[in-house]
């Protein structure tokens, strides 16, 4: 009994200096406003539990407490949350604020210490070495992967003029086809087969990360593991790792006799290959490292890239003036011409500012945030050790000071006249700074690919009665589906 008395005051005393930590915690954030009706401890977490909550209240709390504010998500997870351009530029600039926030932990079973979720020193390394991987020669031996798979997409929407569809499924399976094919130079035909268990298991992956997103419980790594999602994602995991890694051994054998009998180099160094794999197998990698890059590349790469395409096509059924201005550009661009080359995709101005308008209104990632592992200041503000700061992209690009009219959809935005009068740090749909997408020319080109194709083929109508409803799913998409109606041109 002796024992259980003093087990017991033990524990009374954990909380009570834990309970005191924090409010010396919350006391040194005392510069930053906090929402109406914010709980003590469990802040602001009872309003956000579901994907649809949280942009609503994140605009809510900005037009209640200023650009930078503090966001409270339980009693572990405390945010100074900002869409102030100057703070967006200090917090993506800082040598001090390179650590990404404890979100992406959520990833780590899946992706590892792969670009988006490696620590500082492990991301520096391999920034270093992927980067010419990027580079825009490689780029363009993509286009033909990009066309012939935008061409499939084309293929299955003439099934479905006419009618009401959402847009988001047809799109997300073709850029997760592009996506195998360029990083892994393997097709699973995810557009002729979606049920197949490749495709399911990345859906399931992803909708496992959600989960833990907006659930306490999940959000322990402790009480994680007593539930169902965690055998699950185990399973998965197990599974794509497997996929992946019969991909590197079999490609790292065709490198090697390939290496042995075409040796030839082009001129910018890198032998005359394709597929990303290739290339990261040419760095000296292990198997381990190919492995968490190539799966980020296929996270990072189809689902955001399927976002953005699905809400550009949707702004386009609902923008008319837009879109024949654009079909105009296309047509003049292209001619009689089947297939887009890289040099007339990078002619197509007026598309790449509609693709830009859309990544403002509709960012893929819609925000980010930084670990902080030390007491840092901004404009005399601190920022304690143990709390993170997180870039509202979705807030800040609805910003009247960068942007007048923000609702509107209005590609002459992104004129290079009009872009030179805003600070770089006002539009990040990438992120910027140290840790920006590495894969963002990548991505605009895979846009274009579809888009263009799309726009030449079809007349996007809108359907006015399905309007989007906004969720955040690690990435931004539309709980009700994105909806529009085609019509074949003549």
């Amino acid at each position: 009994m002796y024992i259980l008395y003093v087990l017991l005051l033990i524990i009374c005393g954990l909380i009570l200096k834990w309970i005191s930590d924090r409010r010396t915690f919350f006391a040194r954030m005392s510069a930053y406003p906090e929402a109406k009706n914010t709980l003590p401890f469990l802040g602001n977490i009872l309003e956000n539990l579901t994907p649809t909550d949280i942009i609503p209240n994140l605009l809510k709390y900005r037009k209640e407490c200023g650009k930078s504010f503090k966001l409270i998500l339980g009693p572990f997870a405390t945010y100074v949350m900002t869409t102030d351009a100057n703070f967006i530029e200090f917090i993506l600039t800082s040598p001090k604020l390179i650590e990404k926030s404890w979100d992406y932990e959520f990833m780590r079973n899946w992706l590892g210490n792969g670009l988006i979720s490696a620590p500082g020193n492990i991301w520096a390394k391999h920034r270093k070495l992927i980067t010419p991987a990027f580079h825009f020669k490689i780029l363009e031996k993509m286009v033909e992967q990009l066309n012939s798979n935008s061409s499939i997409l084309i293929k299955k929407l003439s099934n479905h003029v006419d009618t009401e569809i959402d847009i988001y499924p047809f799109v997300t399976l073709s850029t997760l086809d592009i996506i195998c094919e360029t990083s892994m130079g393997i097709s699973f035909n995810a557009q002729e087969d979606n049920n197949s268990k490749f495709v399911v298991a990345t859906r399931q992956i992803l909708q496992i990360i959600e989960n833990r997103i907006y659930s306490a419980i999940k959000q322990s790594n402790l009480l994680y593991k007593f539930t169902l999602d965690y055998w699950r994602e185990k399973s998965v995991v197990k599974y794509l790792h497997k996929i992946t890694n019969n991909i590197i051994s079999e490609r790292r054998e065709e490198f090697k006799n390939k290496a042995e009998t075409n040796p030839d180099v082009d001129d910018i160094g890198i032998k005359k290959r394709n597929f990303f794999l290739d290339l990261l197998l040419e760095f000296g990698l292990s198997n381990d490292e190919i492995r968490d890059e190539v799966n980020t590349v296929m996270f990072a790469g189809h689902d955001t890239t399927a976002s953005a395409i699905s809400f550009t096509l949707y702004l386009l059924s609902n923008n008319l003036d837009v879109q024949n201005k654009l079909y105009e550009e296309i047509a003049s661009i292209l001619g009689s011409d089947i297939e887009p080359t890289y040099n007339q995709f990078q002619e197509m101005k007026y598309l790449k500012n509609v693709i830009k308008e859309s990544l403002r209104l509709y960012p893929p990632v819609m925000m980010f945030a930084r670990d902080v592992y030390e007491d840092v200041y901004y404009n005399d503000k601190l920022i304690p050790k143990g709390a993170r700061v997180g870039v509202f992209v979705y807030g800040l690009h609805r910003e009247s000071e960068h942007y007048k009219n923000p609702e509107s959809f209005i590609p002459e935005r992104f004129e290079l006249k009009e872009e030179n009068r805003r600070s770089a740090f006002s539009f990040v749909p990438f992120s910027a700074g140290q840790r920006n997408c590495i894969g963002q020319r990548f991505a605009m080109l895979s846009m274009k690919s579809a888009i263009c194709k799309i726009v030449r083929n079809f007349e996007i109508l809108p359907v006015s009665h399905k309007k989007p409803l906004i969720s955040y799913e690690v990435i931004l998409k539309s709980s009700n589906g994105i909806y529009i109606k085609l019509r074949k041109r003549s």
